[in-house]
């Protein structure tokens, strides 16, 4: 009768203890045995031989901050400073082995059985950092990589009242998701994303880890049964003790979306007796990286971006690629450059230029669209370059490459049928003042050049006018000492560079020694005429 009994109570509390729930992962430490995630050895400082750098000797350097010393470490990783190394960055940080410990001024989070959880946006990649501003330049495509780590740890207690404590341990899930403005990019810590925002635009990455863990306690106490014969104790089930853990982490990344546009344009002045001549400019919305042009055998190259790297999340050292802007660096071979000028473009003068280099685009945007152009808030920057090359060569190709990609513009040049000639004279002259007439045309065509500007200079001063619709410009001048009017045309890439030269009569001013000589000179003569006549009376 009594097996029948123990046989009848332990089957109906086998039937009424709770079971786990199912869960992905099982792995766990008892909290007596748990300790706080160890810092790992710096990848950089620690293991910089392991490295293999062209320069072995940066690992034994001394009297260095930690932070110099991994920057002319990263600097000896760069291929090119020229050219962001996308390559190497990706490259380095795929391989890196994240531990629990979390990177450096990364917070840790607890919620009872999840301990030292952590969660750190490490890249998005391809990305240009620009040291200036501090904004994160981000290509339309490209991917977002997340790390995160943390310990399911499981108090192990004695309970008052217990014959018998068992601890089910069921497990835990974790879940990641990245996700762009909101929008969900993948349940992976690598995520691709693709944007088709305009230039400038705020793009926000966030990256989501939930976790969800697990564990029953099954509690037993003594229970006395008793039959007609005799009482007796059993370890009966009493009840269970579900522990769940939740815990919800976010991490963000601001970047901006990077949209390069350029304008350019090159003209050929003359091409004769093995020299070409000639001017290009390129305007863009962003800095550009570098511009090689080519004519021949000759090159010119500007560079106007410098490139390293920036190390992130010690003591892992995740690379992120830092741009900082300098001052353009020219680099010429077998070519000589006359003038180099920076520009800047406002919205007006943007409309001016492509008024003239681009009047089919002008058509469009102005005339068809009706857009004001000259309201516009944009600004352009770039350079003007004025080049004499050894060569009668006139195809010239142009290479821009901005953050992300590069631009060839082969038969860049052009080098139109024209001859701009600007014929000069003089009316309007007093002693006081003058005026210079020019006339500017096309000597091929004997059409006049309307709207376009002269630069007359006479002396230490400069005249700029525009040409009416009869090609023609004034330019009035109170006289100096000068001898010299100078009219020039410099291209507006539609029109060749033109220039011609008028002498112009000076006035000479007497001095004060210049009136007293005069003035001795008047009073000797009347002296000796005087004597003169009395010796001949």
């Amino acid at each position: 009768m009594r097996d029948f009994f123990f046989l009848l109570v332990f089957t109906c509390l086998s039937l009424a203890i709770p079971s786990c729930p199912s869960y992905q992962y099982h792995d766990y430490v008892w909290d007596y045995q748990y300790s706080s995630p160890q810092r790992p050895p710096d990848t950089f400082i620690d293991g910089c031989t392991a490295l293999n750098l062209t320069d072995p000797t940066i690992c034994n350097l001394q009297n260095l901050t930690i932070e110099q010393k991994k920057q002319l470490i990263s600097d000896a990783m760069i291929r090119n400073n020229g050219f962001p190394d996308f390559q190497t960055s990706n490259s380095w940080n795929s391989q890196l082995k994240f531990t629990k410990y979390a990177p450096d001024n990364t917070t840790y989070y607890n919620a009872d059985s999840i301990r030292d959880a952590w969660l750190k946006i490490i890249s998005v990649s391809p990305s240009v950092l620009d040291n200036k501003s501090s904004q994160l330049w981000i290509n339309s495509s490209g991917n977002v990589s997340s790390k995160f780590n943390f310990s399911f740890v499981v108090p192990k207690k004695t309970f008052r009242g217990d014959c018998r404590t068992v601890y089910k341990i069921c497990g835990y899930n974790y879940s990641i998701q990245n996700s762009l403005n909101s929008q969900l990019l993948g349940n992976k810590s690598t995520s691709n994303f693709s944007i088709s925002a305009p230039y400038n635009s705020s793009e926000l990455f966030s990256s989501n880890l939930t976790i969800d863990s697990e564990y029953l306690i099954h509690h037993y106490h003594l229970v006395e049964h008793c039959d007609e014969d005799s009482c007796w104790h059993t370890c009966d089930y009493y009840r269970t003790d579900d522990k769940k853990s939740h815990l919800e982490l976010r991490d963000q990344k601001q970047a901006y979306a990077y949209s390069f546009i350029d304008f350019s344009s090159a003209i050929i002045d003359f091409s004769k007796n093995g020299l070409t001549s000639g001017w290009f400019f390129i305007v863009s919305n962003s800095d550009f990286n570098s511009i090689r042009f080519l004519l021949g055998n000759s090159e010119i190259k500007l560079q106007a971006q410098d490139y390293r790297f920036k190390v992130e999340n010690a003591p892992y050292n995740t690379l992120q690629v830092e741009t900082t802007t300098t001052q353009s660096r020219l680099h010429t071979s077998n070519i000589a450059v006359l003038t180099n000028e920076n520009l800047v473009l406002n919205g007006a003068q943007f409309e001016d230029y492509l008024k003239h280099a681009e009047p089919f685009l002008y058509f469009i945007l102005h005339d068809l669209l009706g857009l004001d152009l000259s309201a516009l808030p944009i600004q352009f920057q770039g350079a003007k370059v004025h080049f004499v090359a050894p060569t009668n060569s006139t195809n010239c190709t142009l290479i821009i490459n901005s953050h992300f990609g590069s631009q060839n513009y082969s038969d860049f040049c052009r080098n139109p049928n024209q001859e701009p000639t600007i014929n000069l004279s003089i009316s309007n002259s007093s002693d006081n003042s003058f005026t210079v007439r020019a006339f500017f045309y096309d000597a091929i065509t004997a059409s006049p050049l309307v709207q376009k500007g002269i630069n007359f200079t006479y002396g230490n001063e400069t005249v700029i006018a525009e040409t009416d619709q009869d090609g023609i410009a004034f330019a009035t001048f109170q006289r100096t000492n000068s001898n010299l009017v100078k009219a020039e045309f410099l291209t507006d890439f539609e029109t060749k560079t033109a220039y011609s030269y008028i002498y112009v009569q000076p006035i000479f001013p007497i001095s004060q020694e210049t009136c007293v000589f005069s003035l001795g000179l008047l009073i000797s003569i009347a002296i000796l005429y005087q004597l003169l006549r009395k010796a001949i009376r």
